[in-house]
């Protein structure tokens, strides 16, 4: 169908706008997708997550951290790459091969890539070499565990802040004055991730958290595929808590990935 104006030549119809609910393009070649797997439950993969380890010809992942589930989205003949022994320089390798050979790689993290992902220096390099990426957001780990806990993370007139933090001491320092105690001060919902090993140190901050607020804790795998029927809404640990009208509350949570890493690295 065309159109045309006033006095001047046929012009085409202007295209349809996209379907709303339409399924994601498949990756142009070559290209890295750093990919985020969510909090554990395979089912809590996106569909553009899904789509893009469908398309790959390389897949990476951290068996430590990914539940294998997410590697039956990958074809039959695509290469799988356990990420949890492979230094930089064999990650630099996979990617020269997928620039040479025009592969698509899906480099699947745990979480969501953009919360202590270290994909910075991954980009840096696809950026060397001229190997274009992009980046598919996951389900974060304080989501999940919120969810699990059945439970909101702003409240108004208690909690309209989100603090996402970590412990200090692991390989990673913290920033000064990024001290977690500093955060609790603040009385609002407080997010603490990588400290699954450290959780004793929380003991220490809970002087400085505002008292009665209820915590929840999650480890590994928060959310596991839901079963038919209503959502369950036991939480992971700790106590439930005073009632709905008072909830701020900190939570243990874990995301990160399995690469052996430089300055960017995650505890």
């Amino acid at each position: 169908m065309t159109g045309q104006t006033r006095g001047g030549p046929q012009r085409p119809a202007p295209a349809p706008a996209p379907t709303v609910g339409a399924r994601p393009r498949p990756p142009s070649r070559p290209k890295v997708w750093f990919v985020g797997a969510g909090p554990g439950a395979a089912d809590l993969l996106t569909l553009r997550a899904a789509a893009v380890i469908a398309a790959a010809d390389i897949v990476i992942w951290a068996s430590s951290l990914v539940s294998a589930e997410v590697l039956e989205h990958a074809r039959a003949g695509a290469q799988i790459v356990d990420s949890a022994a492979l230094p930089l320089e064999d990650v630099r390798a996979l990617y020269r091969r997928a620039l040479a050979e025009g592969l698509v790689v899906a480099r699947i993290h745990s979480g969501d890539p953009a919360l202590w992902g270290a994909v910075q220096e991954q980009r840096e390099l696809c950026d060397e070499l001229g190997l274009p990426h992009e980046t598919v957001p996951g389900v974060s780990a304080y989501s999940a565990v919120a969810a699990l806990a059945g439970r909101e993370l702003t409240i108004p007139e208690l909690a309209q802040s989100v603090i996402l933090t970590r412990l200090g001491g692991g390989k990673t320092p913290m920033p000064r004055g990024e001290e977690i105690a500093s955060f609790a001060r603040h009385g609002t919902t407080m997010a603490v991730f990588l400290s699954a090993a450290r959780s004793g140190q929380l003991q220490a901050v809970e002087a400085h958290a505002v008292p009665d607020r209820p915590r929840a804790r999650g480890q590994r795998h928060p959310l596991t595929p839901l079963p038919p029927g209503p959502f369950p809404r036991a939480p992971t640990g700790g106590a439930a808590g005073p009632p709905r009208t008072a909830r701020r509350r900190h939570g243990t949570t874990r995301d990160g990935h399995g690469t052996k890493r430089g300055r960017h690295g995650a505890a």
